[in-house]
């Protein structure tokens, strides 16, 4: 596992992402690894649909107060997986826009050697935002996957 020099732990929910934390940090200290963990909103100001009387402001504004409290919660996991004795170099992104095109843009661009995401059983919900998206991720990442089963 030498070649491991970057490593990219993708977040969907922080809830359930902590285990694929976990290890992103574990596997970075073992190999000396560069650590990034991502955390893509899916665009919700490009899709289709959606109720017609709730303004586009209060959207934002909730769309912001989401992305605030995911940063303060990936803030938080991340300093409770840090090792005074042995600190893993960090890299937190959050971003939005078509997860896929975002992974694969991340990947290609900081030159990640390892891909973390979770492997974990989705709702409905979930499943129509992010199956498709987790199924190409899979079948075309440039990189290794290390897929994290709950």
């Amino acid at each position: 596992m030498e070649d491991i020099k970057r490593i990219l732990v993708m977040s969907r929910s922080t809830k359930s992402c902590h285990k694929a934390v976990h290890y992103g940090f574990k596997l970075s200290r073992m190999v000396g690894a560069e650590l990034y963990v991502a955390h893509v909103f899916t665009d919700i100001f490009n899709l289709k649909g959606g109720n017609i009387f709730i303004s586009q402001d209060e959207i934002r504004e909730e769309y912001e107060q989401a992305k605030s409290k995911t940063k303060a919660e990936l803030d938080k996991l991340i300093a409770a997986e840090q090792d005074p004795e042995k600190p893993v170099k960090v890299e937190e992104i959050i971003t939005n826009g078509p997860v896929y095109d975002e992974i694969i843009g991340m990947v290609e661009k900081d030159d990640i050697d390892l891909l973390i995401m979770m492997a974990h059983e989705e709702g409905h919900l979930e499943s129509y935002l992010f199956d498709h998206d987790n199924q190409r991720l899979i079948r075309t990442m440039p990189c290794s996957i290390f897929l994290v089963k709950e």
